[in-house]
């Protein structure tokens, strides 16, 4: 069956071209500012000496305490199991036991059906 109109498919290509030229542009232009306000500074001497890629040694670190507050020794270790939601009403639940209350909810409703 042949396409009647192909103009919605290329104005769409268009667009979507012109979409992702403009993220690129905004992810350039954003590693510019971060390399000067890096060079630029004087508190950090990594991130002065590393310009932008410093950064992920913080990354790396807010990671690493997020891991100890779970109780792992190294952030390699974490695993979904440390892993905790706090509800509405302020407890802290595992998500092994938030999932396999919510599997058994879900087993509970098939069978009332």
């Amino acid at each position: 069956m042949p396409v009647t109109d192909s103009g919605f498919m290329l104005r769409s290509l268009e667009f979507l071209a012109t979409f992702f030229i403009f993220f690129v542009g905004l992810c350039v232009l954003d590693m510019i500012v971060v390399y000067v306000l890096d060079v630029t500074q004087t508190k950090h001497a990594l991130r002065r000496n590393y310009p932008v890629i410093g950064h992920f040694r913080y990354f790396f670190h807010e990671v690493g305490v997020i891991a100890h507050s779970c109780g792992v020794s190294e952030p390699r270790q974490l695993r979904r199991f440390h892993a905790r939601i706090v509800t509405e009403n302020r407890h802290s639940v595992s998500l092994q036991d938030m999932y396999a209350t919510h599997a058994t909810q879900s087993k509970q409703n098939e069978t009332n059906r």
